[in-house]
Formats: C-alpha cells, structure tokens, sequence
C-alpha cells in the first residue's frame, strides 16, 4: 500500500473548511451499502472538496481512498461564469482541510485520472470499490470505468451523475450504458443519478 505522509503537508494548509459539495442522499446510500469494516481500498476519481471522500472514510472505516483529481477543477467550473469558479485558486489546499483528520488512511494523488489509477496500479494496489465522479464528458468517463475494469475487474464500480448533461446528450449515462453492453454487464440506478455496475454473476 501507498504511504499516505508524503502526500501531507507538514502542517494544515492556511484556509477555512468549506463543506460545498453536491453529494445527494442515494448517492450516499448506494455507497453505504457496498463499502464495510471488511473494505480495505477505495480509489475516488474526482473529490472536489471532499464531502464523498469523507463518507467512504467513514462508511469504510478500515480502509484506505485514494482519491485522484487534479484539482483544476472541470470545464463547467472554468471563468467568472463558471460554477463555484471563485473556489478554484485554493480548492485543494480547502479538500487537504476538510480532509486533514483523516490523513492516516486518505491519499491525495495529483493527477488526471487515468495517469492516477496507472500509478496507483504499478504500486501493486487492489481496489475494492473505485467511485466514477471526475470528468463529466462521454470519452472521458467511458474511459475511466474502463481503465478502472481493466486494472481491478474484482472492483465494485459506482458512480455519480447519471443523468447529468442533456445538453451533451447524456454523456454518463452513455458511458454507462455501452460499457455495460460491451462488457455484458448490467447496471442500477438510484433516483436517476447515482449507478452501480454489476457484472453478470454478482448477486
């Protein structure tokens, strides 16, 4: 397992808590009820500023999230239009401090997410639950649940925003739903916006 002190800086970061984040409570059900005390990993793609994070620590409490963002925050975030534009500039100096009681078994990797889950695969980690929730665009989720299949295809593999993007023709949903044909799998959907695969033979 990844060392999770490196990834902390010594002392907390000098900026308030901020406890924003758009977690709805099927979200945090469907979670609940795929992570226990048996849960040993949980790779987060996209934490923003840590409200999801947080549950899986403490629906998980013997086991370690990694979470994978870059923390630049989406092209929806972007300019003085933006949402939550103005929590960019220290969004995660904010994540490390809504985190910082949980720095013994959180790892922060600073990174797009496929480049995160390689990297945290070559360090010889298995994930047991890998939570879907960076980059909302169709290529870019698709890609995610698939390199997260690939890497770890004993993984739970849940996500947020399914019916997130009509404007983009529904890019999660999607994603989704082709993974789930490709890969003859099957897929839930709690009150439209948190999913789960669930491979053929699972019960």
């Amino acid at each position: 397992m990844i060392d999770p002190a490196p990834y902390w800086p010594a002392e907390k970061p000098g900026v308030p808590p901020d406890p924003h984040g758009w977690m709805l409570p099927q979200n945090a059900q469907l979670l609940s009820e795929n992570l226990d005390q048996d849960t040993k990993v949980v790779v987060e793609l996209g934490s923003w500023l840590g409200q999801s994070t947080r549950h899986m620590l403490n629906a998980a409490p013997n086991a370690t999230v990694i979470a994978i963002d870059h923390w630049l925050g989406g092209s929806d975030h972007q300019g003085p239009n933006g949402i939550c534009h103005e929590k960019l500039p220290t969004l995660y100096e904010t994540f490390l401090v809504n985190c910082w009681d949980y720095r013994d078994r959180l790892i922060p990797i600073r990174k797009p997410t496929i480049e995160g889950m390689t990297f945290v695969a070559e360090q010889g980690v298995k994930a047991d639950l890998v939570y879907v929730d960076a980059d909302h665009m169709y290529e870019s989720v698709k890609a995610d649940i698939n390199m997260a299949l690939d890497l770890w295809p004993d993984a739970k593999i849940l996500g947020d925003d399914f019916s997130w993007g009509v404007e983009y023709n529904l890019p999660i949903k999607r994603a989704v739903e082709e993974v789930a044909a490709e890969r003859n799998m099957s897929y839930e959907v709690r009150l439209t916006w948190a999913w789960a695969l669930r491979r053929r033979t699972d019960a």
